[in-house]
């Protein structure tokens, strides 16, 4: 299981760097730098805090809903957190619960796709059924 997440954290942090900056209305301009900007504080978010946060939900959620409105919840709260300790103002506010919502959702859909896939399957049983 622990394999299968820090992969899904992998592909998530690489996929993220180029999805997330589809959500900032500038990106036409700076693309790369806000794929950038938000990976670099999204990678440890992801790390550190996704890994477990998702191992507590897939023994809490049976379901693939529940699961990912837990992992929407856990991205929101994150998100809020972090905006609380650095103080961020309004504007701020509004891009961190979206990148963290977004981020977290992004992560559990590269879970669940490695969970349902062949190898993994014959490797562990599928979480997600």
């Amino acid at each position: 299981m622990l394999n299968r997440k820090l992969e899904a954290a992998v592909l998530t942090v690489i996929l993220g760097f180029f999805l997330m900056p589809l959500v900032f209305t500038t990106w036409q301009s700076d693309y790369f730098t806000i794929g950038l900007v938000i990976s670099m504080y999204a990678a440890p978010f992801v790390f550190l805090g996704g890994i477990p946060i998702s191992c507590f939900i897939q023994k809490q959620a049976y379901k693939p809903l529940a699961a990912a409105v837990g992992h929407g919840v856990a991205g929101l709260v994150t998100s809020a957190i972090f905006c609380i300790v650095t103080q961020a103002p309004l504007d701020v506010w509004a891009l961190a619960l979206v990148s963290g919502v977004s981020y977290s959702l992004l992560f559990f859909g590269v879970e669940w796709m490695l969970a349902n896939t062949q190898f993994h399957k014959k490797t562990e049983s599928a979480v997600y059924k």
